[in-house]
């Protein structure tokens, strides 16, 4: 997170126990998006170790690869093919951003390769500085909305719920610092992953999981 090694090291404690939990008692068909919680701990637990690497040369890097691994290159993909894999009824629509989020992972991993990458604190911020041929705005917009729409057009009300508090957190993340979005939403993210585990419980609640 943004403003210290103790928020990540927490969130990430929190988010692996939950997440033992909602994998546990997700049924077949919800197990990837019940594995969301469990990726985000680790993701925070890669950006607490950042923090203690800053400075440090090689390891920083590899450490800042590492997060930016889950950031750019395993969520644009993860959270259409989840939910797309969970909602049946509109499956002939979600696979396109399943689609469109495995070009955008594609786009980020030859960004990630071909463009050196600056890992700095500013005004308590971790900024992962890549040089992006658009501006970031424009970048953030593109990545917000292969994250977010899929769950907003969802048929299951939860899975829209949560689009609709990504959403939210990437407005919030945007205002409170652009230069620091990567880092500063996927802490948010991450904290409202746990709300999956309610997603799951009450799928288990009712003895099936609607399509």
């Amino acid at each position: 997170m943004c403003f210290s090694p103790t928020a990540s090291f927490f969130a990430s404690i929190g988010l692996a126990t939950l997440g033992v939990q909602t994998l546990r008692i997700a049924e077949k068909k919800e197990k990837i998006l019940a594995a969301a919680p469990l990726m985000f701990a680790l993701q925070q637990g890669i950006e607490g170790v950042q923090w203690l690497a800053l400075g440090h040369g090689q390891a920083n890097m590899i450490i800042g690869y590492a997060f930016l691994f889950f950031a750019l290159l395993v969520w644009p993909i993860y959270i259409p093919f989840a939910v797309f894999q969970l909602d049946d009824a509109r499956r002939s629509i979600l696979r396109w951003f399943v689609m469109f989020g495995a070009a955008i992972s594609i786009y980020f991993l030859w960004i990630l390769l071909s463009t050196p990458l600056s890992i700095e604190v500013v005004n308590k911020h971790i900024i992962y500085t890549i040089d992006f041929p658009l501006k970031i705005s424009g970048v953030a917009l593109v990545y917000v909305s292969v994250i977010c729409l899929p769950m907003l057009i969802s048929s299951q009300s939860r899975i829209c719920t949560l689009g609709i508090l990504a959403l939210f957190s990437a407005f919030v993340a945007g205002v409170f610092s652009l230069a620091a979005f990567i880092s500063v939403w996927c802490f948010f993210a991450a904290v409202i992953s746990s709300f999956i585990f309610f997603i799951v419980y009450h799928q288990r609640k009712n003895g099936r999981v609607r399509a």
